[in-house]
């Protein structure tokens, strides 16, 4: 059985096995939404992303390298209806990336 990806289904090699985040769904450095319906792409700019977020996710940390999947996004509604349901994904870096801080703690 071939992997997925969480957010947008893409199959991903067939010698991965797991399921994983895609390059195209989650970026470390961005906040990204993604439409199940219609498949609309978005990178939201970071301080309207983080309100975003608190709205939809209150109980979650806040962070870039957060991607949202929504079953219906404002492009493939009417005016008033509901977007549906909001799933929150975030990749989670074991080394710092290229180019950011790291934010474990240095050993003393």
């Amino acid at each position: 059985m071939t992997g997925k990806c969480s957010v947008c289904h893409v199959l991903g090699p067939p010698n991965r096995t797991a399921d994983f985040l895609c390059e195209r769904c989650v970026d470390h450095r961005e906040i990204r939404t993604f439409c199940a319906s219609c498949g609309n792409r978005t990178t939201l700019e970071t301080t309207g992303g983080l309100q975003l977020l608190s709205e939809l996710f209150p109980d979650v940390a806040h962070d870039v390298g957060t991607t949202i999947r929504l079953e219906r996004c404002s492009q493939c509604t009417a005016p008033g209806e509901r977007i549906g349901q909001a799933q929150c994904f975030r990749i989670q870096l074991l080394f710092p990336a290229p180019g950011t801080p790291s934010t474990r703690a240095s050993p003393p």
